[in-house]
């Protein structure tokens, strides 16, 4: 039996109305999910803003210890324990977000440490503060290449230079083998090891440190020298790149292969870790 037009025009306008209604869910699922490779450079771009230099005085081991969590408490004996003696402690406040580190030295191998707190103060939203922390070795050498080895949680949105590798370990507490690890990392550089900075010079030699990764961002073109010089601030392609590697699912990958490489390296030096 060949079916009515008036039974089959109905049918035909609910279908075509249900498949609109599903382009449409379809349609807002991928905007939402687009939403922050737009939105978030504009912000990126607007707002965020990277002083030149940071003023860092230092604590005593006791004032340290009342402005960090009992994390940091731990990670200054774990490197205490492997020969590394503290310098200096510091502690930075005058931009937010507040950030506390304590220098170490290794004055048998040429290396140094440091442990580094810092404090997203979110009072002004009732939110809870949020601490973020790690352990890092660092290795500078007279070509001025730099090797860094750290646990720190999250990779980083900056641009890869050649000067500095950095490999990122997450969830490394092991101190013992974050090291040597990052022994691997060096033992095969045939280049002498730049001095130690010099007792009293450790937090302008830090300063430096920093002004010289900001100072490379710059030439990838990551960051550009605002006119006061005071601070930097993303271009255009700074803030769409950085954004772009933190966003899902971009972000999401990068840090499942940082775990991988974790677990690739922890199982090639057979230590057992708190992870």
């Amino acid at each position: 039996m060949v079916p009515s037009p008036c039974l089959s025009l109905p049918i035909f306008y609910m279908l075509s109305s249900l498949n609109s209604i599903l382009l449409f869910l379809a349609t807002t699922l991928i905007l939402l999910r687009l939403l922050p490779f737009v939105l978030g450079p504009i912000a990126v771009y607007r707002k965020h803003r990277i002083p030149i230099e940071r003023n860092f005085f230092p604590l005593t081991s006791a004032e340290i210890a009342s402005c960090t969590t009992p994390i940091f408490a731990d990670r200054v004996v774990a490197l205490t324990a492997l020969g590394f003696q503290p310098v200096i402690n510091l502690h930075s406040r005058s931009q937010p977000p507040s950030i506390s580190v304590t220098i170490f030295h290794n004055t048998s191998t040429g290396d140094q440490a440091h442990v580094t707190e810092i404090c997203m103060d979110k009072s002004a939203t009732l939110a809870p503060v949020k601490f973020l922390g790690h352990m890092e070795f660092c290795t500078e050498y007279e070509d001025g290449q730099e090797i860094d080895t750290t646990n720190g949680l999250n990779p980083t949105i900056f641009g890869l230079t050649p000067e500095r590798k950095v490999t990122h370990l997450p969830g490394v507490e092991n101190a013992h083998l974050l090291y040597r690890i990052h022994r691997s990392f060096t033992e095969s550089i045939n280049v002498s090891k730049k001095p130690l900075s010099a007792p009293g010079t450790e937090s302008r030699e830090l300063q430096a440190g920093m002004a010289r990764t900001l100072d490379r961002q710059r030439k990838l073109g990551y960051l550009k020298l605002e006119a006061s010089k005071d601070y930097y601030s993303p271009t255009v392609k700074g803030a769409i790149i950085m954004t772009w590697k933190l966003a899902w699912p971009v972000g999401a990958i990068r840090r499942k292969l940082m775990v991988k490489q974790t677990e690739r390296l922890v199982a090639m030096f057979g230590e057992h870790t708190n992870r």
